[in-house]
């Protein structure tokens, strides 16, 4: 999961990309970065990189750490989840549902190559839903 400063830039990361009507797209690419190619951010520089490779500018990845719209959002998203947190709304990692009925138990699954277990499972299970 990475330090809180990390996930705090990942999360500025991710404010820029949705400011920039880009936000489904940087999902992707991070999801596959993290996941597929195992290329897990471990600081600020990570994050500017993956920013550069994503498409923006070295400047404008710079400038996400910098911007008080993003920093405010982040703040706001942070202040959100403590307070669910706290008021033990929030208290675990959500549950994976498939059709509304079969729950994918995720310790279950394949730990040398976990997503694609994962993708095999989802499709088996649409299918046999259908």
């Amino acid at each position: 999961a990475g330090s809180k400063e990390t996930q705090d830039d990942l999360t500025m990361a991710y404010i820029y990309s949705q400011e920039k009507a880009r936000s489904d797209d940087f999902v992707e690419f991070m999801f596959n970065r993290i996941h597929r190619e195992k290329n897990q951010p471990e600081g600020r520089s990570d994050v500017v990189e993956a920013l550069t490779d994503f498409g923006y500018s070295e400047k404008e990845a710079n400038s996400v750490f910098s911007s008080f719209s993003v920093s405010s959002k982040q703040k706001m998203i942070e202040k959100t989840q403590n307070d669910l947190v706290n008021s033990r709304i929030l208290d675990g990692v959500p549950s994976l549902i498939v059709n509304g009925q079969y729950k994918i138990v995720l310790s279950s699954l394949s730990k040398k190559d976990t997503i694609a277990d994962l993708e095999k499972l989802i499709v088996y299970l649409n299918e046999k839903g259908k």
